[in-house]
């Protein structure tokens, strides 16, 4: 009886943890195989049992089929799992080695039941040849009750990522995040403490009120108190393009149009763009006809940069980046969009709380971490912060608000 609530004890342990590895994108392709799905089938070559829910029974040794993911530098192996409470009471530590085409990663000791991931790097000489058959090797296993069945861990997935993708860069990254916003917060003069400032930022969320706020009854997914701020901007700098990444519902290009409008900025425009087409709303309304122009496609495409580019000219330029929040995607425009923005003019980096407070833990790291690396690189001698547009006691932007010298 003992081993059958050990047993359930570690299996709830793994499956409590099923929604946080899935929030997380996976890798295209065949980098990533969960055991939940049936097509991993064919990639398991060796010591498998079958799926029970959202995991698999392994036996002592086990292998499995993996492509690398596009890049082929600093690829890491990760393989989550649960380690069972019969193999922690059977030694100190039981030994888990792995090895890639025959080249040994690492290897790695557990002695206490639990889930854990295991993430090293892959060596390049390893990656000349695809699939990868990645090999792991136990130093104990234990009979199953009834049929004595050998087993090991109890896996949920495994898979080949890119460096930014690993668990210790991703760890390091939500560090420096939470750090900069520490730092960033204690700049914004708003006479509320660190963690008033937390407590605010996550009952706001908690609340769901930015669900539940349009223009011209179209969703506009902001902070409404950083669209005040917002259009004070646009008064001050008076641009001829703002442009937006992150249409969504397209409403808060229609507050970017009504301001202008609002001006007499009769001929500036407002250019947005998605991936996903879900204007129809507001480009039936007449700010939308006049003032808003729209690109289908991802803010990073080399294509969609150098419509946006031209489009814009030697036009007085903000951009606003609101698409993607990983850290990779949001770095990236930044590198792209940073450059087209005018002297006075803004670079708004939308939702660095996500990463920083964090809002959402689960997420991350993303725009404030990419934040943080692009001021690092660089951007300070382009960009200064203006911290006076986080004075209304709450700014979904911390640290993101950025002048052009």
């Amino acid at each position: 009886m003992r081993s059958l609530v050990a047993l359930a004890l570690a299996l709830f342990a793994v499956l409590a943890g099923c929604a946080g590895s899935r929030s997380r994108p996976a890798p295209a392709g065949t980098s990533v195989l969960r055991m939940s799905e049936q097509t991993s089938d064919r990639r398991l070559v060796k010591g498998f049992y079958a799926p029970e829910g959202d995991w698999r029974w392994t036996a002592q040794q086990f292998a499995a089929l993996l492509d690398p993911p596009s890049t082929r530098e600093d690829v890491f192996v990760e393989l989550d799992f649960g380690f069972p409470a019969e193999l922690a009471g059977q030694a100190s530590a039981v030994h888990l080695a792995v090895s890639a085409n025959g080249v040994p990663v690492d290897r790695e000791s557990y002695a206490q039941a639990g889930r854990y991931l295991f993430s090293k790097r892959v060596p390049a000489t390893a990656l000349r040849q695809a699939p990868l058959r990645v090999e792991f090797s136990l130093s104990a296993s234990f009979a199953r009750p009834g049929d004595g069945r050998q087993q090991g861990l109890q896996v949920v997935s495994m898979s080949l990522v890119p460096r930014e993708e690993s668990r210790d860069f991703r760890q390091s990254q939500m560090a420096l995040a939470q750090d900069s916003y520490r730092k960033f917060a204690a700049r914004r003069g708003t006479r509320m403490t660190p963690e008033q400032d937390e407590q605010f930022m996550k009952l706001y969320h908690e609340l769901g009120v930015w669900q539940h706020w349009s223009i011209h009854n179209v969703p506009i997914l902001k902070n409404p108190l950083d669209l005040w701020n917002m259009q004070q901007i646009v008064y001050e700098t008076k641009p001829d393009f703002i442009v937006e990444m992150g249409t969504s519902y397209g409403g808060s290009a229609l507050f970017w149009a009504r301001t202008l409008r609002g001006l007499g900025l009769e001929h500036a425009r407002v250019l947005t763009v998605d991936i996903y087409d879900s204007k129809q709303a507001a480009a039936t309304d007449p700010l939308w006809k006049e003032y808003v122009e729209f690109f289908h496609g991802s803010s990073t495409d080399p294509s969609v940069v150098a419509a946006i580019r031209k489009r814009i000219g030697r036009g007085k330029t903000m951009v606003s980046l609101d698409s993607d929040h990983r850290r990779a995607h949001v770095l990236r425009e930044l590198r792209l969009y940073s450059p087209m923005v005018s002297r006075g003019a803004y670079l708004i980096v939308d939702d660095t709380h996500l990463d920083g407070v964090p809002t959402y833990p689960a997420d991350g790291p993303g725009p404030m971490a990419a934040l943080a690396q692009f001021l690092s690189e660089g951007g300070r001698e382009q960009f200064e912060q203006d911290f006076s547009r986080e004075s209304m006691a709450m700014t979904f932007n911390p640290g993101g608000w950025l002048r052009r010298k």
